[in-house]
């Protein structure tokens, strides 16, 4: 389409410019600057420029609502299970009798780093810990 154009219009003007200089005085054509045909030829490309951008713009957009929609739906789900799990928690608590059990605590109270060598021990609050020579000071 673009090089239509520009044929069309080099031709038009090509033969703008093989008219002689006697026939100046009887000629009705219009004569353009180079400035005026440097815009004139490039007019297509920003049309066809600005055609794309719109293509762009909307492309854009469509994307832009796309993605907000799918937040939207991320945000509602995410309130669903949030009220799930806070559903989930007081009809347990209330099986419970509004009381938090945890796991029993650990009755081992030696607590071993793989053996790397020699190895220090000492107490720490009446648990033993090893600690290999890699980490002895």
């Amino acid at each position: 389409m673009l090089d239509e154009n520009f044929r069309l219009i080099k031709k038009s003007y090509s033969s703008v410019a093989s008219t002689s200089h006697n026939d100046l005085a009887q000629d009705k054509t219009h004569y353009v600057t180079k400035e005026e045909l440097t815009q004139i030829l490039n007019q297509p490309m920003l049309e066809q420029k600005s055609m794309f951008m719109e293509m762009i713009n909307s492309q854009a957009l469509l994307f832009q609502q796309t993605m907000d929609k799918y937040n939207e739906h991320i945000m509602k789900n995410i309130s669903c299970i949030t009220l799930a799990l806070k559903n989930i928690t007081e009809e347990t608590l209330k099986q419970n009798g509004n009381e938090v059990k945890r796991p029993p605590k650990s009755k081992k109270n030696k607590y071993e780093v793989p053996n790397l060598g020699t190895d220090k021990q000492f107490e720490l609050s009446s648990s033993t810990v090893t600690i290999p020579p890699v980490f002895s000071v």
